[in-house]
């Protein structure tokens, strides 16, 4: 059989004073759409590929979260059209805006995202309906689960790390004079 090759992407900023402000990484998989199984990568796009970095953050989602963690909010998604992207599957941003819809209102009051991992298991179509659960890990710390509408396949876990609110001379506040 032929070998699969995966192409990675990383990428960092950084602040001038060095402090890492957000990365990324990305794997990616050539797929024949009509048979939905994935194909040999062409030798010039395999020579572009980036080796394995490792989690590009020192942060990565649960592995398994206890049943008992207290939940926080859960909210009902029907995939829209508007949610496709041009392969026919929900856009990678839609998770995260169903992820935090999940979160009771006022939740964000004096609080900022301060880290956000997104791991995706499973594509969603149009149609789909699914449900986005936010679970309370930590004080600070919420998982996000998205799965179908009474099923237990997780089609993307996020999990959000939250600090207090800093106003834009970077102090800590709500930004009021």
């Amino acid at each position: 059989p032929a070998k699969l090759t995966l192409i990675a992407f990383f990428a960092t900023v950084d602040d001038a004073g060095g402090r890492r402000l957000a990365a990324a990484s990305s794997r990616w998989a050539v797929v024949d759409l009509a048979a939905r199984r994935a194909v040999r990568l062409p030798d010039f796009v395999r020579a572009l590929a980036v080796g394995d970095r490792g989690s590009s953050l020192p942060f990565s989602p649960a592995a398994e979260i206890d049943p008992r963690t207290p939940r926080l909010g859960e909210w009902a998604v029907a995939v829209g059209r508007s949610d496709l992207d041009v392969v026919g599957h929900a856009n990678n941003t839609r998770y995260l805006e169903w992820a935090l819809d999940a979160l009771p209102l006022g939740f964000e009051d004096g609080r900022d995202i301060v880290g956000l991992d997104l791991t995706f298991r499973r594509e969603a179509r149009y149609g789909d309906r699914l449900t986005s659960r936010a679970l309370l890990l930590e004080e600070d710390v919420v998982a996000h689960e998205l799965r179908p509408l009474g099923g237990d396949e997780l089609c993307a876990l996020v999990v959000s790390r939250w600090g207090a609110t800093t106003d834009r001379t970077g102090g800590v506040g709500g930004g009021e004079e």
